[in-house]
């Protein structure tokens, strides 16, 4: 559906690095002649082996809808090299391996491939997801008519252990900013198609993350951001992204030095985008409270596997605290359902 200016709140005078004067956030789909759509899928891999075939095999089962598969391996095993030199040289399809020297992080291999890409947009994947043809194809459509910087399209979740689903639509009707980004069910990449150019902008305003190795909220960081510069933002019917959740991913590791870490991370993610949220003459200036509002009650979450400490116990307060700074449904559901079994469950155990 296509974001219509009646439903913007209009916001003149403000400069964007990506466009000339900006007066809307979001402003009025603009339809164009059809043409080929050109789509890069920047793939990103470190050390899962078991995943590349699914993975590239996914993108190859949608070839006729994209244009070129670039993978940035960001200095993983043998095991994981091994299994991506089997396609670096595909005759059928071209696909590039770009090999990072040292390990740099999610956020940095992403902005690599982005860099490489030689298409007009751009669809992020983990190596240890799936592309789905339905969503590909909707996605394709879309951009032979339309000039859109971001497009929304659905997501499957999938437990691998025991393949449980559940799918994720995008809002219908895309309202603004700040109900975007508070009402979509993830900050994540999935299920997102991006201008590359608009990319390009958002990395540059994200400058000063370069030398930081950031693999956990730095999607959030590099979606909301995004959003803050994009002019146009759609959603499609369709799915087009399975998200495999495995235990070999940050995401669901537990481990009490990885969870450190991912609060450290997430801590620093919010600090970029509060002092990008209060920049002066900055197209993003005022966007980007809500992203941070969001990832507060992440990094409170996150609290909830680390056992008792002064001060950073995940208790009723916590949870209180962080529902002050987030105020949705959602957050309300999930913060509540986990401080009462958080809090029950240490009852039990004194």
């Amino acid at each position: 559906m296509v974001t219509k200016q009646s439903d913007i709140t209009p916001q003149t005078g403000v400069t964007s690095s990506y466009g000339n004067l900006v007066k809307m956030r979001i402003s009025e789909e603009v339809k164009v002649k059809k043409s080929e759509p050109n789509i890069a899928v920047v793939v990103t891999s470190y050390n899962k082996p078991n995943f590349v075939e699914k993975c590239i095999t996914s993108c190859l089962a949608v070839k006729e809808y994209i244009t070129e598969i670039i993978i940035v391996d960001d200095n993983s095993d043998a095991a994981t090299l091994t299994k991506l030199a089997k396609w670096e040289n595909c005759k059928s399809f071209p696909i590039s391996l770009i090999k990072n020297p040292v390990n740099r992080g999610t956020f940095e291999s992403r902005k690599i491939g982005s860099e490489s890409a030689r298409s007009d947009y751009i669809i992020f994947l983990d190596i240890d997801d799936e592309l789905l043809k339905e969503g590909i194809i909707k996605i394709h459509e879309h951009i032979e008519k339309h000039q859109t910087d971001i497009i929304l399209s659905g997501t499957v979740i999938e437990q691998v252990r025991t393949r449980k689903q559940r799918m994720i639509r995008p809002p219908p009707k895309i309202i603004n900013h700040d109900r975007l980004i508070l009402n979509l069910h993830s900050l994540g990449i999935a299920g997102k198609t991006f201008k590359r150019r608009l990319l390009i902008t958002t990395y540059q305003s994200l400058a000063e993350v370069k030398n930081k190795k950031l693999i956990y909220g730095e999607d959030a960081l590099l979606f909301a951001t995004a959003v803050g510069h994009a002019l146009t933002v759609a959603s499609v019917s369709g799915l087009s992204y399975k998200y495999n959740i495995n235990q070999s991913s940050i995401t669901e590791n537990k481990d009490y030095n990885i969870v450190k870490q991912k609060i450290l991370q997430l801590r620093y993610v919010i600090i970029v985008l509060k002092k990008l949220n209060t920049r002066e003459n900055s197209i993003l200036k005022g966007k980007l409270l809500s992203a941070t509002k969001r990832l507060q009650v992440e990094k409170t979450l996150q609290y909830r596997h680390l056992p008792a400490e002064p001060g950073r116990d995940f208790t009723l307060k916590a949870a209180f605290k962080a529902l002050i700074i987030s105020r949705t449904f959602r957050d309300l559901a999930r913060l509540g359902y986990l401080a009462f079994n958080h809090t029950v469950i240490r009852a039990l155990r004194k």
